[in-house]
Protein backbone atom coordinates (compact mmCIF):
# COMPACT_ATOMS: atom_id res chain seq x y z
CA UNK A 1 0.00 0.00 0.00
CA UNK A 2 1.15 3.34 -0.92
CA UNK A 3 0.86 6.49 1.34
CA UNK A 4 -1.73 8.22 -1.04
CA UNK A 5 -4.19 5.09 -0.73
CA UNK A 6 -3.63 4.99 3.39
CA UNK A 7 -4.29 8.58 3.91
CA UNK A 8 -7.45 8.47 1.05
CA UNK A 9 -8.56 5.26 3.61
CA UNK A 10 -8.00 7.20 6.45
CA UNK A 11 -9.96 10.03 5.20
CA UNK A 12 -12.93 7.84 4.21
CA UNK A 13 -13.45 6.51 7.87
CA UNK A 14 -12.91 10.05 9.93
CA UNK A 15 -12.44 12.81 7.84
CA UNK A 16 -16.14 12.58 5.79
CA UNK A 17 -18.32 11.18 8.59
CA UNK A 18 -17.04 14.53 10.67
CA UNK A 19 -18.13 16.28 7.82
CA UNK A 20 -21.55 14.98 7.67
CA UNK A 21 -22.16 14.83 11.24
CA UNK A 22 -21.19 18.23 11.62
CA UNK A 23 -23.69 19.42 8.33
CA UNK A 24 -26.73 17.09 9.79
CA UNK A 25 -25.91 18.11 13.27
CA UNK A 26 -26.22 22.45 13.15
CA UNK A 27 -29.23 24.09 14.80
CA UNK A 28 -31.38 25.08 12.21
CA UNK A 29 -31.58 28.52 14.53
CA UNK A 30 -28.60 29.56 13.15
CA UNK A 31 -29.87 29.33 9.39
CA UNK A 32 -29.61 32.93 7.56
CA UNK A 33 -32.90 35.20 7.92
CA UNK A 34 -35.25 34.78 5.32
CA UNK A 35 -36.23 38.28 3.74
CA UNK A 36 -39.41 39.94 3.95
CA UNK A 37 -40.11 41.48 1.00
CA UNK A 38 -42.56 40.09 -1.43
CA UNK A 39 -41.15 37.11 -4.08
CA UNK A 40 -42.75 36.62 -7.29
CA UNK A 41 -43.59 33.20 -8.92
CA UNK A 42 -40.09 32.07 -10.80
CA UNK A 43 -41.75 29.53 -12.78
CA UNK A 44 -43.57 31.67 -14.78
CA UNK A 45 -41.87 32.89 -18.05
CA UNK A 46 -42.05 35.84 -19.65
CA UNK A 47 -42.71 36.74 -23.33
CA UNK A 48 -41.62 39.30 -25.07
CA UNK A 49 -38.47 41.54 -24.83
CA UNK A 50 -37.05 43.20 -21.60
CA UNK A 51 -34.81 45.79 -21.35
CA UNK A 52 -32.54 46.12 -18.17
CA UNK A 53 -29.83 48.69 -17.46
CA UNK A 54 -26.23 47.99 -17.16
CA UNK A 55 -26.56 46.91 -13.37
CA UNK A 56 -29.68 44.68 -13.07
CA UNK A 57 -29.14 40.94 -12.98
CA UNK A 58 -31.44 38.70 -15.75
CA UNK A 59 -32.20 35.03 -13.70
CA UNK A 60 -34.08 32.35 -16.24
CA UNK A 61 -35.84 30.43 -13.58
CA UNK A 62 -37.36 28.08 -16.26
CA UNK A 63 -34.17 27.51 -18.12
CA UNK A 64 -32.58 23.77 -17.68
CA UNK A 65 -28.81 25.24 -18.29
CA UNK A 66 -27.16 26.99 -15.45
CA UNK A 67 -26.91 30.78 -15.79
CA UNK A 68 -24.23 32.98 -14.67
CA UNK A 69 -24.80 36.24 -13.08
CA UNK A 70 -22.09 39.40 -14.49
CA UNK A 71 -20.64 41.94 -11.92
CA UNK A 72 -18.11 43.78 -14.07
CA UNK A 73 -16.09 41.85 -16.48
CA UNK A 74 -16.46 38.66 -14.18
CA UNK A 75 -18.89 35.75 -14.16
CA UNK A 76 -20.32 34.57 -10.78
CA UNK A 77 -21.60 30.66 -10.50
CA UNK A 78 -22.89 29.20 -7.51
CA UNK A 79 -21.23 26.66 -6.35
CA UNK A 80 -20.87 23.90 -3.10
CA UNK A 81 -18.58 21.22 -1.36
CA UNK A 82 -16.88 19.44 0.87
CA UNK A 83 -13.50 19.99 2.18
CA UNK A 84 -12.21 17.14 3.91
CA UNK A 85 -8.68 17.74 5.88
CA UNK A 86 -6.44 14.89 7.40
CA UNK A 87 -4.16 17.67 8.96
CA UNK A 88 -1.56 17.25 6.32
CA UNK A 89 -3.27 15.87 3.51
CA UNK A 90 -6.59 17.68 2.16
CA UNK A 91 -9.43 16.65 -0.45
CA UNK A 92 -11.19 19.05 -1.91
CA UNK A 93 -14.54 18.53 -3.97
CA UNK A 94 -16.24 21.76 -5.38
CA UNK A 95 -19.09 21.63 -8.15
CA UNK A 96 -20.87 23.93 -10.17
CA UNK A 97 -25.11 24.37 -9.82
CA UNK A 98 -25.55 22.81 -12.93
CA UNK A 99 -22.37 22.46 -14.67
CA UNK A 100 -18.84 20.50 -13.99
CA UNK A 101 -17.30 19.13 -10.53
CA UNK A 102 -13.46 20.10 -8.99
CA UNK A 103 -11.59 17.36 -7.05
CA UNK A 104 -8.85 18.34 -5.96
CA UNK A 105 -6.30 16.52 -3.77
CA UNK A 106 -3.88 19.47 -1.68
CA UNK A 107 -0.70 19.36 1.26
CA UNK A 108 -0.85 21.87 3.69
CA UNK A 109 -1.28 22.73 7.24
CA UNK A 110 -4.87 22.57 8.58
CA UNK A 111 -7.05 21.37 11.92
CA UNK A 112 -8.36 18.04 10.94
CA UNK A 113 -11.97 17.64 10.19
CA UNK A 114 -14.28 18.81 7.39
CA UNK A 115 -16.21 21.29 6.35
CA UNK A 116 -19.77 21.63 4.00
CA UNK A 117 -19.41 24.84 1.95
CA UNK A 118 -21.68 26.72 -0.28
CA UNK A 119 -20.68 29.84 -2.41
CA UNK A 120 -19.48 31.85 -5.28
CA UNK A 121 -17.44 31.30 -8.25
CA UNK A 122 -16.25 34.31 -9.64
CA UNK A 123 -14.47 34.20 -13.37
CA UNK A 124 -13.76 35.76 -16.47
CA UNK A 125 -14.53 32.41 -18.47
CA UNK A 126 -15.72 29.10 -16.74
CA UNK A 127 -14.78 27.36 -20.14
CA UNK A 128 -11.23 28.52 -20.04
CA UNK A 129 -11.55 27.46 -15.67
CA UNK A 130 -13.22 23.95 -16.76
CA UNK A 131 -9.85 23.15 -19.59
CA UNK A 132 -7.03 24.70 -18.18
CA UNK A 133 -6.85 24.20 -14.06
CA UNK A 134 -4.11 22.49 -13.15
CA UNK A 135 -4.07 23.39 -9.48
CA UNK A 136 -5.56 25.15 -6.37
CA UNK A 137 -4.72 26.68 -3.63
CA UNK A 138 -7.35 27.43 -0.17
CA UNK A 139 -7.69 29.20 2.84
CA UNK A 140 -9.71 27.80 5.47
CA UNK A 141 -11.00 29.89 8.53
CA UNK A 142 -13.62 28.23 10.04
CA UNK A 143 -16.76 28.83 8.23
CA UNK A 144 -15.22 30.99 5.64
CA UNK A 145 -13.23 28.98 2.50
CA UNK A 146 -11.23 30.54 -0.13
CA UNK A 147 -10.74 28.50 -3.35
CA UNK A 148 -8.40 30.18 -6.24
CA UNK A 149 -8.11 27.80 -9.52
CA UNK A 150 -4.74 28.23 -11.39
CA UNK A 151 -3.36 27.15 -15.10
CA UNK A 152 -0.16 25.39 -15.87
CA UNK A 153 1.91 28.72 -15.91
CA UNK A 154 0.47 29.82 -12.61
CA UNK A 155 -2.10 32.67 -14.31
CA UNK A 156 -5.31 32.65 -12.23
CA UNK A 157 -8.22 31.94 -13.51
CA UNK A 158 -11.12 31.96 -11.03
CA UNK A 159 -11.52 32.13 -7.34
CA UNK A 160 -14.31 30.78 -5.22
CA UNK A 161 -15.58 32.26 -2.13
CA UNK A 162 -17.46 29.90 0.42
CA UNK A 163 -18.72 29.81 3.65
CA UNK A 164 -20.74 26.95 5.60
CA UNK A 165 -20.29 24.53 8.80
CA UNK A 166 -16.67 23.73 8.79
CA UNK A 167 -14.11 22.85 11.35
CA UNK A 168 -10.98 23.46 9.29
CA UNK A 169 -8.35 26.18 9.74
CA UNK A 170 -5.71 26.24 7.77
CA UNK A 171 -4.25 26.89 3.88
CA UNK A 172 -2.73 24.03 1.30
CA UNK A 173 -2.68 23.53 -2.21
CA UNK A 174 -2.51 20.96 -4.95
CA UNK A 175 -3.94 19.90 -7.87
CA UNK A 176 -6.83 18.97 -9.57
CA UNK A 177 -9.53 18.78 -12.28
CA UNK A 178 -12.81 19.44 -13.35
CA UNK A 179 -15.02 16.60 -14.58
CA UNK A 180 -18.43 16.13 -16.59
CA UNK A 181 -20.43 17.45 -19.01
CA UNK A 182 -21.60 21.47 -19.31
CA UNK A 183 -25.10 21.63 -19.14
Amino acid sequence: MNLAHVTRKFLVSTAVPVTLVIAFAAPFQFSAPLASAATSDLSIRRDGSAHYSDSTLSLRASSDSPEPTTHGAQQQWAVHGVLASALVYQLLTLTVDGGEQFQGYAGGVSFPGGAAVWGTLFTDDIQRLYDQTASFQFNAVGPYLNVNFFDRHGTLLGHAQLGGVSSVIGIGGGSGTWTGDVA
